[in-house]
């Protein structure tokens, strides 16, 4: 078929490329446009190979690129696509650019609950056990927009598992929103005037565990929420301070002692020197479980971690 419509797609995150790759049979709909930026780590060969041509920007110059006479503007208004899709895209797009064709994001939260940054990672640390992801039209307001679809995802797991259904969730919306913006059919639905929440983004040093201060359900869920592994992520690992210049970056662990091997109990006031090496490297073999403490002496167990220069 010769007379596709066509959309732009915005995106320097891998779960994103991954959609973008699944919706590439679609009959009547090809990618007119993708825009990433200069520093994204992604084997674009693939998405080359079939035509789709792709503008990388520096995203200190996402504003102005974005607005009239900057180059995605201008790109965009040449090639008139039918709709416009920002799924792992962070920067703000400005209002003469949302008012040009239908833009949209996919944004995970129950909202208006669960608006701002890093939504995954803040509704895991909070213990939440589910989530939407919500194709939603983008206006200026913070994820005040209205909201084409949605479909519930789990929250259970680990960040890249969430993200995993963020991916396989975000392929069936996308072509359920393709098709029903091509065929006029589909119109979003306001959201409720629930009070909204507004989370802010995490920052690295949100991803620290303090075991005086949390509880060992509370680090297993920062835990939880800052284990990724997208190259393209600004979400650090969670990490406890053993000294000024080393940290014990943790991967996974667990509430329970499920091998049921040997336990060692970490004193965060001693310096263990070359030891501590040894006692992660028996770790990460499943020789050894590391506990770690929390403010009510309880346990949470070590399964996989390094030693990091701070």
């Amino acid at each position: 078929m010769t007379n596709k419509k066509t959309y732009v797609w915005c995106t320097y995150r891998e779960w994103s490329f991954n959609i973008l790759e699944a919706i590439q049979n679609l009959d009547d709909w090809k990618a007119g446009l993708l825009v990433s930026t200069q520093k994204c780590i992604y084997d674009f060969e693939p998405l080359k190979k079939r035509g789709i041509p792709i503008l990388k920007i520096d995203p200190k110059d996402a504003k102005k690129d974005f607005q009239k006479g900057g180059r995605v503007y201008e790109e965009i208004i040449k090639l008139k696509p039918e709709t416009i899709i920002t799924s792992g895209w962070s920067w703000i797009i400005p209002k003469e650019f949302l008012d040009f064709r239908p833009c949209v994001t996919y944004h995970p939260g129950k909202l208006p609950k669960d608006r701002g940054g890093s939504p995954i990672q803040n509704q895991m640390r909070n213990g939440e056990k589910w989530t939407y992801v919500n194709v939603m039209k983008q206006e200026p307001g913070l994820d005040e927009g209205p909201v084409y679809l949605k479909r519930k995802i789990l929250l259970d797991g680990y960040a890249d598992d969430v993200w995993r259904r963020m991916t396989s969730a975000g392929v069936s919306l996308t072509k359920e929103y393709l098709q029903g913006i091509g065929s006029g059919s589909l119109n979003p639905e306001t959201q409720s005037n629930e009070e909204p929440t507004i989370y802010m983004r995490v920052k690295p040093e949100d991803a620290e565990l303090k075991p005086s201060e949390q509880t060992a359900y509370q680090m297993f869920n920062i835990v939880r929420a800052h284990y990724e592994t997208d190259p393209n992520s600004y979400v650090v690992p969670a990490y406890v301070n053993l000294h000024q210049s080393t940290k014990i970056e943790i991967y996974k662990s667990s509430l329970d002692n499920e091998f049921n091997r040997q336990e060692f109990f970490i004193d965060l006031n001693k310096d263990y020197g070359n030891d501590i090496h040894t006692l992660f490297d028996k770790t990460n073999n499943n020789e050894l479980t590391i506990v770690l403490n929390d403010k009510n002496n309880s346990p949470l167990y070590i399964t996989q971690a390094n030693i990091k220069l701070n």
